[in-house]
């Protein structure tokens, strides 16, 4: 669940108050408007970017139920003497980055410190090195057990060595995954992990394995393992929700300032019990 910051200032701006008169609304009613695009940006348009929707998207996105047209030229056009207002003339929102922006850097960091701690690579050692480490005093090695974690994560490298065959099937398809994106200039760690999912659930496998991949990528973005607790906390949000989960942790990890894994995680919980208290009691 994402947020943005809401100044009390807001309800006494000449902004606001000239976008309410120019559309004939209270300003609470403007507030709400403006809230109500501002959220929707942070779905759809987290740099902040609205100018590739038309204004019929726009009027959408704030539940605005009158002329489109006229609703977007009173955002452009409320500035003060001549100022910017809500809404630049090249359809970006003002200000975004000291508000939603925060949000989208956070996101976008943490995705791409999670994306340079994985490596194919590191399934494959830690499969064969646990396997080697179960041998018994015959020198037979036991099956290898994979509890969903690597024990390490290194940076991303061109030369990526393939999955053993026996790899748990998330981690085939995220590896996968991975692989078919390389090159693509959207690419990025949730795309890669989201593709993998829908690949799971097309190929008919128990919902232990997406449960196991959505675990796996809230690890990736702490950096660190998860404990019991909080792995079936994840997991019951993935039998609830199936592959929606995976984007929910995303953004209610991405949601907070603070540098610690414990912190967000804590945090990113509260948010996720509140959705599925929403949920249920909707």
């Amino acid at each position: 669940m994402a947020y943005l910051p809401s100044h009390q200032e807001l309800a006494s701006h000449p902004k606001t108050r000239k976008a309410a008169r120019k559309l004939g609304v209270s300003v609470p009613t403007m507030i709400g408007h403006l809230h109500l695009l501002w959220w929707w940006a942070l779905d759809h348009a987290l740099d902040g970017d609205l100018g590739k929707y038309d204004a019929e998207d726009l009027a959408d996105a704030s539940m605005w139920a009158g002329d489109p047209e006229t609703f977007a030229k009173a955002l452009r056009e409320c500035g003060s003497a001549g100022g910017e207002g809500f809404l630049h003339a090249d359809g970006k929102l003002h200000d975004w980055e000291e508000y939603g922006g925060k949000y989208g850097k956070r996101v976008d960091a943490s995705r791409k410190a999670a994306a340079a701690r994985w490596h194919p690579e590191d399934d494959a050692d830690a499969m064969q090195a646990h396997s080697e480490g179960n041998a018994d005093a015959s020198g037979n090695a036991s099956p290898p057990h994979d509890d969903g974690n690597a024990e390490e994560r290194r940076g991303e490298e061109q030369d990526q060595t393939p999955l053993r065959e026996d790899a748990p099937a998330w981690r085939q398809a995220v590896a996968q995954s991975r692989q078919s994106m390389n090159g693509k200039a959207s690419y990025d760690l949730l795309s890669v992990y989201r593709q993998a999912g829908k690949q799971l659930l097309d190929d008919g496998h128990d919902p232990g394995s997406l449960v196991a991949m959505v675990v796996d990528y809230v690890e990736q973005l702490l950096g660190e393992p998860i404990d019991a607790k909080h792995r079936s906390m994840v997991a019951k949000t993935v039998r609830r929700n199936g592959l929606i989960a995976l984007a929910g942790w995303d953004k209610a990890l991405g949601a907070t300032e603070s540098d610690s894994p414990r912190d967000r995680l804590a945090y990113a919980q509260g948010v996720v019990n509140r959705m599925m208290t929403e949920e249920a009691s909707g």
